[in-house]
Formats: C-alpha cells, sequence, structure tokens
C-alpha cells in the first residue's frame, strides 16, 4: 500500500498498485477512450473520485 497524491484533485489516497484487485481504482471500469484521456494527461494514478467524475461526466479534452 502506498499514500499518493491525485494529480487532478491533489487529495491523497490509498494506491494498492501491487495488488490492484484490491486497489479502489479496480472499481471503476473505464472504456479505452477514457483511459487514453487520462494517460495523455496524467502520469499517475488518479484517486477513485476523479476516476469515477471521468466516468460519469465529460470526457478530458
Amino acid at each position: 500500500m502506498t499514500i499518493k497524491t491525485c494529480p487532478a484533485c491533489l487529495q491523497a489516497f490509498e494506491c494498492k498498485a501491487e495488488n490492484v484487485y484490491e486497489c479502489q481504482c479496480f472499481q471503476v471500469q473505464l472504456n479505452s477512450q477514457q483511459k487514453e484521456a487520462i494517460a495523455n494527461h496524467y502520469t499517475d494514478c488518479l484517486c477513485n473520485l476523479c476516476l469515477t467524475k471521468i466516468k460519469t461526466e465529460k470526457p478530458l479534452d
């Protein structure tokens, strides 16, 4: 487990990249366009809240 800062909202969150099946991000299912947009805008993990916003709201430009 690692505590990271979300590059989108700057809030701290728990990342379990060593066991992605237990990580909070595993619960948010994104399509390939959403994943590509995230990769184009950020270089590190996003928190669950930001991932959920990307999934349900307007896509990143």
